[in-house]
């Protein structure tokens, strides 16, 4: 299926689940990720704040800032066509609300991306061979290319949004592993 279809059907498919759902999902896929080995000894972090019908990072973000860990979350710079980490100091950090429903930290730290331990990674979709769907801007692809970030790259979504196959090209990078409200999927790094 092409990409743009395959888009559709699960943005289609997350407009079934009611608030509820999605708010049990999120906190069940939240404590999954706090759970694992990866995140436990990740002294920094990186992950994304949510928006409308994405799975909600916020108890996982409440869960690092509790655990004294430096959170990171994606700044986008829309004219190079990049994110760029930067440092979160709180859940409720001013933000300025952005394209698609994105929202941006205003006056936050950039962080190298070499100091970064886990990032999570969003996605319309994820299969059973690491492979990820994103929205189509290539944002997380080009930041995950970056030579120096040596970070575990986790998906993190709905079971609803695992596959068993996404087309995949080659500048679609992998994730090393996925976190579902069901469930935790490790991948062998793929060079």
């Amino acid at each position: 299926m092409e990409k743009h279809r395959l888009r559709q059907q699960i943005k289609n498919t997350l407009e079934q689940l009611s608030a509820t759902q999605l708010q049990e999902k999120s906190h069940a896929a939240c404590a999954r990720l706090c759970s694992t080995d990866e995140f436990r000894q990740a002294r920094v972090v990186m992950l994304f704040l949510s928006f409308e019908r994405e799975i909600d990072t916020t108890f996982a973000l409440q869960r690092a800032f509790s655990e004294e860990k430096t959170v990171l979350v994606p700044k986008v710079i829309w004219d190079d066509s990049k994110i760029v980490p930067v440092r979160l100091t709180a859940l409720d950090a001013e933000c300025e609300p952005e394209r698609y429903g994105l929202r941006n930290p205003i006056q936050a730290e950039q962080v190298p991306a070499g100091e970064i331990d886990l990032v999570v990674v969003p996605g319309l979709a994820f299969d059973t061979q690491a492979n990820r769907l994103g929205r189509g801007g290539g944002f997380y692809d080009r930041f995950g290319a970056d030579p120096n970030l040596n970070a575990c790259r986790c998906g993190f979504a709905f079971h609803e949004q695992l596959l068993t196959e996404i087309p995949a090209g080659p500048k679609d990078l992998p994730v090393e592993m996925l976190v579902t409200d069901r469930q935790i999927l490790r991948f062998e790094k793929k060079l």
